[in-house]
This record gives structure tokens, C-alpha cells and sequence, in this order.
């Protein structure tokens, strides 16, 4: 039986936590990690409106990409969209998950699918996010344990490698010691030196489960003091906000006019008009932040969801267009890469359950933007 745990690391896996900016709330909203899931709704917000939709679809489950809380809780307001979601979500025992800035940045990511949808080719990351730091850890032990202490090490979260676990490296060798007075050795007499076969295990875990990998060590090796090395392994990147990339020179019109079309979208363009774009940078959602790195990573043109009046006038000043698609836009593909994600990860499981997907309508706009 799947639950929601399961669904909920199908997607950490592609989206790690910790590529979630500070600020965010990714992750369960509402309801039970142990609650059986048969059946999915995917969508991009967790409005009143998906979350009926999830009940009529009788889904269990419902992913979307905009948290449904993201400031701690006081009230409950169920006057209030959020608070009119969560009571009705709750009462019909439907969960709600979200995966958010982690998406956002992760290696094949929300950032990754706009820019390829959009035709941007050599695509790389605008801001690159390290991942955590890992610590590669290795032990000594006789050859008859350690088998025992490699699973020991694995449960307490060690040798954790993208879709793998339980990896690690072994290699035989021979150990030697003597036990000193008052030593109570496993193996040995105190006074002589003694020569045992052993395996020399390495295993990696990142800095957080280093405490309890050590302690599993401890438990399960049957030396008095074993031999443990710790090296700290320097950080690769892991994902990043934004990606920038090129196109076949185009008027930054006709880039506007496809971008558009592209995404269902209307075009807003300020910032500097630009004559020719042929490097494009990209950012879902509220991008405004990102003008200062697409100008300096020499993009023509930065594609998002929306800016601010400030950020317009600093893409004017470095020479930059602007082509806003609208928040809700530029991020709907969202919807469709949660659910080839799950599915992906449930067929891997040898597990079949419904995944469906709900793109609300947009809200309504005015003939002169959004």
C-alpha cells in the first residue's frame, strides 16, 4: 500500500528539501505521512477549488506547488481561501503536500522544464545551490562483522546516493593491534600483538545524520575502540535558481510574441529594449531578485512570472529586457512535472495509482495586464 510518505519522498528525491529557500514551507500540509493514497490530484495551488476537486475525484492526495501555509498558524480563519482549504481538506480526509522552492531549483526542476519549453539550449543555473555538506566515513572491522555493521551504518542513514542506498566500499586487508593492561579486547590477549583480517568500510552521510551514524557505529562494532576516520567532502552543486541559456537571434518582439504563445501567456516588456535576443535567462515565478545575476551572466532578455517597479529600472540600467508572463504561468508546468514525477516514481515501485492533474482557470485580468 502506498501512503503519503511514500509519494513524499518520490518527490524529495528529485527535489530535495534542502534546496528550499529559508523562508519556505515545502513539504506536508495537512494530514497524515502514514495515510493509504489511492488515488492523486496534482495541482498548482491548494485553493477551496482543487481541494473540491480532489473530493470529487476522490483523491486521498493532493500535490501542489504553492504551499497551502506558509506563516505559522494563529487562526483559522475559514472566511479566508487558505482557511476555507484547510477545513475542507481536513474534513474530507484529503493531505495536502507541497513542493515548492525546492522544485524551483532542483536539478531537473521547474526552472529547467520553463527554459527547454521555452527552446533555450546549453541551459545551466543562473545561481547554483551547493548541496550538503557530506562526510565520508571509514571503519576497520573484522571480516565476519562486517556485514552487520554495513547494515547498521545504512539504518542510521549512511551510504544514501541519489535513487540508491545502502552504498558502500569494502576492501580486505589485515589489522594489527596489541591490547594494553586493562584492556577487555574482543579479540586478543592484553600484552599481545595480534594480527586479524579485516574489512576496511567506507561509507558516506551527510554532516546531519554524522551523530547518529557514529553512535550506530559504536553499537554495533565489537571492538572496544574502533578505528574511525571522518573526511569532510567538499560540496557539489546540487541544483540552483534560474537558468539562462540561447536561442536563434530573434527581436526581443518576436521572442515576446513566442514566449507567450509558448505558455499560454500574455507578455509585459519593460526594462531595456533590447534590438536582438539571443541569451535568455529564466525564472518562474517572482524573479525579480535574479535581474542583477541574468545581467551579469550577459543575458539580452530575463524571462519570469512577474517583477517590481525597482527591479525594471535595474534591468534598464544594466541593459536587460524584461518579459513578464504572469506568477500563475510561468510556473503552471509545475502541474505537469509533479505528475510525470510521481508516476515515474510509483511505476519504479512496481505500484500503479491514479495521478491526475487540475489547472484551475486563471483568475480574472484586466485588458491592461494582470
Amino acid at each position: 500500500m502506498i501512503r503519503v510518505g511514500d509519494v513524499a519522498r518520490i518527490i524529495e528525491r528529485a527535489a530535495p528539501l534542502v534546496l528550499a529557500l529559508p523562508d519556505d514551507n515545502p513539504g506536508l500540509q495537512a494530514g497524515r505521512a502514514d495515510a493509504p493514497v489511492g488515488r492523486i490530484l496534482v495541482a498548482l495551488d491548494p485553493t477551496p477549488a482543487a481541494v473540491r476537486q480532489a473530493v470529487s475525484a476522490k483523491a486521498d492526495l493532493l500535490v501542489t506547488h504553492h504551499p497551502l501555509l506558509m506563516d505559522p498558524v494563529r487562526r483559522i480563519d475559514t472566511g479566508t481561501a487558505t482557511g476555507a482549504a484547510l477545513a475542507a481538506a481536513l474534513a474530507a480526509g484529503v493531505s495536502v503536500y507541497a513542493a515548492h522552492t525546492n522544485l524551483d531549483a532542483a536539478p531537473e526542476g521547474l526552472a529547467v522544464a520553463v527554459a527547454r519549453r521555452l527552446g533555450l539550449e546549453d541551459v545551466r543555473f543562473l545561481h547554483p545551490v551547493n548541496g550538503p555538506a557530506w562526510v565520508k566515513i571509514v571503519v576497520f572491522v573484522p571480516v565476519e562483522d562486517a556485514e552487520r555493521l554495513h547494515a547498521a551504518m545504512a539504518a542510521a542513514g549512511a551510504g544514501a546516493l541519489g535513487r540508491y542506498d545502502s552504498c558502500a566500499f569494502l576492501a580486505r586487508g589485515e589489522g594489527v593491534f596489541r591490547p594494553l593492561a586493562g584492556a577487555r579486547p574482543a579479540i586478543g590477549t592484553p600484552g599481545k600483538l595480534e594480527r586479524v583480517p579485516e574489512m576496511r568500510l567506507e561509507m558516506i552521510a551527510g554532516e546531519a545524520e554524522l551523530p547518529a551514524v557514529l553512535a550506530a557505529v559504536r553499537r554495533a562494532h565489537p571492538y572496544e575502540e574502533p578505528a574511525i576516520d571522518c573526511f569532510s567532502q567538499r560540496p557539489a552543486p546540487l541544483g540552483g535558481f534560474g537558468c539562462i541559456g540561447t536561442i536563434a537571434s530573434a527581436s526581443l518582439a518576436v521572442f515576446a510574441r513566442r514566449a507567450a504563445r509558448t505558455l499560454g501567456a500574455e507578455a509585459r516588456v519593460s526594462g531595456a529594449r533590447v534590438p536582438r535576443v539571443r541569451t535568455v535567462a529564466v525564472c518562474p515565478g517572482s524573479g525579480g531578485r535574479l535581474v542583477p545575476l541574468a545581467a551579469g551572466a550577459g543575458a539580452d532578455a530575463f524571462v519570469t512570472g512577474e517583477v517590481r517597479y525597482h527591479n525594471m529600472r535595474e534591468a534598464e540600467h544594466h541593459g536587460i529586457a524584461i518579459v513578464e508572463l504572469g506568477h500563475d504561468r510561468t510556473e503552471m508546468p509545475a502541474v505537469d512535472l509533479l505528475a510525470r514525477l510521481i508516476r515515474e516514481g510509483l511505476a519504479a515501485a512496481g505500484t500503479a495509482v491514479p495521478v491526475a492533474i487540475y489547472k484551475e482557470p486563471r483568475a480574472a485580468r484586466t485588458a491592461a495586464g494582470r
